[in-house]
């Protein structure tokens, strides 16, 4: 039991390479500027997003073909989680203006969220048709290749915005994450202190290189770029993730502890860290928190060789709870 385990350990202790968000955080397309509704805005701000679509609907009936109601209303059902409602605004606000290429990007939004690939790709293609300089559409792409898998593809996107944009730190983040992912440490390690030299608190690229270097063994360096990129950002989850992996092989249970419990709030569906946790409980003797964990990893897309050590884990669990 035990070397099972501990193999399975082996595979999930590798440390993590982070990936900026794929996007720009330049343009902010749903603002409130050109609906000048004190009560529209003031609900916005409490998040009464059912009292927003009231009030939405009462300007659309005085004004339909305004674009910028309509676009506010797919954004608002899309925030609901009601795709099919908010592509029917978008598709709206493209009878009105079919050229507007922010319409087809926020569409291809929507069909991210319902993990539709294919036809997200496409209207991300139709935008840059109408702009091709339009980074936010590029970074959209990369997610989709990520996503898909396509590396080649992900890799001309990310040159791409590049080209576009030398100075671009999550382009030069991400694809120093593709080149480390390749095995190709070097360029990858090349980027991420591309980063740093323009960004010095860049936290991305701070982790990063400590999960380079936890990789190469050096796991002093790896905790110090680890902590001063959380030092920068307490959120960072890669920091966290690789700082708990790295305690945890230590055998610092207690040390690893808060950083797994913590990345994983902001990464539930990470089974490597559901693990970790389950084997700290399990160690601790804390059986009723490591069945809980389990249980809940028994809900994940494992493999079959994890899922027999899950399985097997979980028994012990049992047995082990009867005899205290």
């Amino acid at each position: 039991m035990k070397k099972i385990i501990l193999f399975a350990l082996l595979v999930l202790l590798l440390p993590t390479i982070s990936s900026s968000a794929f996007y720009n955080k330049g343009n902010n397309l749903i603002t409130l500027a050109d609906v000048n509704e004190s009560n529209i805005k003031n609900t916005l701000e409490k998040n009464n997003l059912n009292s927003v679509i009231i009030e939405l609907n009462k300007l659309l009936t005085e004004a339909p073909d305004n674009v910028n109601i309509l676009m506010k209303l797919a954004y608002i059902y899309k925030k609901l989680g009601i795709f099919t409602e908010s592509k029917n605004f978008y598709e709206k606000a493209l009878e009105v203006s079919p050229k507007n290429k922010w319409i087809y990007f926020e569409i291809a939004q929507v069909l991210l969220e319902e993990q539709k690939f294919e036809e997200a790709e496409k209207n991300l293609e139709k935008a840059i048709s109408l702009d091709n300089k339009f980074i936010d559409a590029y970074f959209s792409l990369a997610m989709i290749y990520v996503e898909m898998k396509s590396g080649d593809r992900l890799e001309k996107t990310l040159k791409k915005i590049l080209d576009l944009d030398p100075n671009n730190l999550s382009a030069l983040n991400n694809l120093g994450v593709y080149y480390m992912q390749k095995g190709m440490v070097s360029k990858g390690m090349e980027l991420f202190e591309k980063v740093l030299k323009k960004d010095p608190k860049n936290a991305d690229a701070l982790a990063n290189i400590g999960s380079v270097q936890a990789r190469e063994g050096n796991i002093n360096e790896a905790i110090k770029y680890l902590n001063d990129a959380l030092k920068l950002n307490p959120d960072q989850d890669v920091a966290l993730t690789n700082l708990g992996k790295i305690y945890f092989s230590l055998g610092a249970f207690e040390g690893a502890l808060p950083f797994i419990k913590k990345a994983l709030f902001h990464n539930p569906d990470d089974f490597s860290l559901r693990y970790l946790l389950t084997f700290i409980y399990f160690k601790e003797g804390a059986m009723d928190k490591a069945i809980a964990q389990q249980l809940m990893l028994l809900g994940t897309n494992l493999n079959s060789s994890l899922l027999d050590n899950v399985n097997l884990m979980l028994s012990e669990i049992y047995l082990m709870k009867k005899e205290y």
